[in-house]
């Protein structure tokens, strides 16, 4: 599948999701980064990597957010 220019939401920022999320910025998606947690439950500088490189939406309702994507990543 060819991601480039694809809205591309990844649910799940540990390990996985962080992995899956460089993947996909390098292939030129734009890339949503969503969890459930809000950024305040995350160490500091956890989400420096992707400023300027994806759309944060952390503690936020899912549904809402996942409205504009086309494809989901989910994070096990």
């Amino acid at each position: 599948m060819d991601f480039a220019g694809k809205k591309v939401m990844v649910v799940g920022m540990a390990k996985s999701g962080f992995a899956s999320a460089h993947l996909l910025i390098a292939l030129g998606a734009e890339v949503l980064l969503y969890d459930a947690k809000p950024e305040t439950e995350f160490e500091d500088g956890t989400f420096d990597d992707f400023a300027g490189r994806a759309q944060l939406a952390l503690g936020a309702d899912a549904t809402a957010v996942a409205n504009d994507a086309e494809v989901l990543v989910l994070s096990p």
